[in-house]
């Protein structure tokens, strides 16, 4: 920590102070950050090839095939974000969903009220009605800017939130959960569309690095989107497994917001034996592995499912752009939420300055 005696906050001795001991510290942590990074590093460099001659002898690494020809793939997305204004509280949820043709369909949800606690706690639900909305309607392959693990518990924990908030707070939310997870469940419609094929842009499991034969390699587990990154070459993917065996974490269904038939359909598509699948695809030499979780019975091992990797492989051959065209599409057109937030702020407080002001100096 970094302490110093107190001061006049105005004065340059005070904001002197705090630079040299910031230096000073910064220096002494960035050789303990670089002794933690290079260990790690040191795990993958050293035992990355002997993990992989096992994944590979078991037939857990396989070779994509040359020459297949792939389809159109679109994709979905979504962005929030909350505008505070004095008393007033405006959440927008944008979400887009990219065509294979590159046509944009948008989808803009709204809630305003005051300034309460559940604003800030139920605003993801908005998000999660919005972009499983347009996941549920599309047709043909998409792509989903998420994991279909972080949606269930994104999902669960909206669902909990909600029923532990006090009714004249949560109202405004109702229709949002219903929509999620009522009659006509956007959640369910979402995660059975076999078409979506989820592709995060990061990886938080370490299922390989923890196997009792690995677990010696790595100073503390690695994740499997790193671990992959390294070991696959061009071409090559993961066998497919059912997501339950790729992903920490009890799936769990909250039993609050589902009916008794509907929490059965949620727990067999993440924990049944047919339920959704996931395989890590390395489609060039200089990109990083892709997490891809599947409908196992749309994409099948064979054709359907190497079209598949071809269509991924088409779709991420520029070194400049990081993630699938379509995903990158999608991504920048949902941030322009931020500028439409700022029509619901501050330039309403000559109409209403009772509600519209300011709550800190800017500048």
């Amino acid at each position: 920590m970094i302490q110093s005696d107190d001061q006049d906050l105005e004065s340059g001795a005070l904001r002197g102070v705090l630079t040299g001991a910031m230096a000073g510290w910064i220096d002494e942590d960035l050789v303990k950050f670089f002794a933690d990074v290079e260990s790690l590093a040191g795990g993958l460099r050293e035992h990355g090839g002997t993990v992989r001659d096992v994944l590979k002898k078991r037939g857990e690494i396989r070779l994509s095939p040359e020459g297949i020809s792939g389809f159109g793939l679109g994709a979905v997305d979504c962005a929030d974000v909350r505008q505070v204004c004095g008393n007033i509280v405006t959440l927008l949820a944008l979400g887009v969903r990219i065509s294979p043709t590159g046509t944009p369909r948008y989808l803009l949800a709204r809630k305003t009220a005051g300034n309460t606690d559940a604003m800030r706690q139920l605003a993801p639900s908005l998000r999660l009605q919005v972009e499983t909305t347009l996941i549920a309607e599309a047709r043909g392959p998409v792509i989903v800017d998420n994991s279909w693990w972080s949606f269930l518990m994104d999902t669960n924990k909206m669902i909990t939130t909600h029923a532990n908030t006090p009714r004249d707070e949560a109202g405004p939310f109702d229709e949002v959960i219903q929509a999620l997870c009522g009659e006509r469940s956007t959640f369910l419609g979402a995660v059975y569309n076999p078409d979506a094929v989820a592709i995060s842009k990061s990886g938080s499991s370490q299922v390989i690095s923890k196997r009792p034969e690995f677990r010696s390699f790595f100073p503390f587990p690695v994740s499997d989107l790193a671990l992959f990154s390294h070991i696959l070459r061009e071409g090559e993917y993961v066998e497919p497994r059912l997501i339950k065996e790729m992903t920490e974490g009890h799936a769990g269904v909250e039993a609050r917001g589902w009916s008794p038939a509907d929490r059965k359909k949620v727990f067999d598509r993440f924990r049944g034996s047919n339920g959704l699948h996931v395989t890590f695809f390395k489609p060039w030499p200089f990109k990083k592995a892709f997490r891809i979780e599947f409908d196992r019975g749309r994409f099948p091992e064979g054709d359907r499912f190497d079209a598949l990797l071809a269509s991924i492989r088409r779709e991420t051959r520029f070194p400049t752009i990081i993630e699938p065209v379509p995903q990158l599409q999608a991504d920048r057109l949902t941030k322009q939420v931020a500028s439409l937030a700022k029509l619901y702020g501050e330039i309403h407080a000559p109409r209403y300055p009772e509600l519209f002001f300011s709550t800190r100096t800017k500048g």
